[in-house]
């Protein structure tokens, strides 16, 4: 694929993929580009205050939270063996609806310029 989603494509999450994995990637793959632009979209809307995973699925009734929610670390800094692109940061913490603790995450080039970076 060579459209401009290309940069959300994430990888495959191991090196020795079965052609069953392999298939099931290729079909999902287009939607997550779609989903982690439309994430990234609202995440840099939001500005300072950030957004949660709750808050953007607020933002969204008509989506699944189960495909938006994986979008944030998808774009956020990653771990070790499943590398994230690093475009959103988490900074904190704030409730959700439930009252439940939630991370807040902030577009990357937001939080750098605020910090003079």
């Amino acid at each position: 694929m060579t459209d401009e989603l290309d940069l959300f494509m994430p990888p495959l999450v191991h090196e020795d993929p079965r052609p069953a994995e392999v298939a099931a990637a290729d079909v999902v793959r287009p939607a997550m580009g779609r989903l982690a632009a439309l994430v990234l979209a609202d995440v840099v809307a939001a500005g300072d205050r950030g957004l949660t995973g709750d808050e953007l699925c607020l933002l969204h009734p008509d989506l699944n939270p189960y495909s938006l929610r994986p979008r944030l670390t998808q774009l956020g800094p990653g771990k070790p063996r499943r590398p994230g692109l690093g475009l959103v940061v988490p900074t904190g913490e704030r409730p959700n609806r439930r009252g439940n603790a939630e991370t807040v995450w902030v577009w990357y080039a937001y939080l750098n310029r605020e910090l003079g970076l």
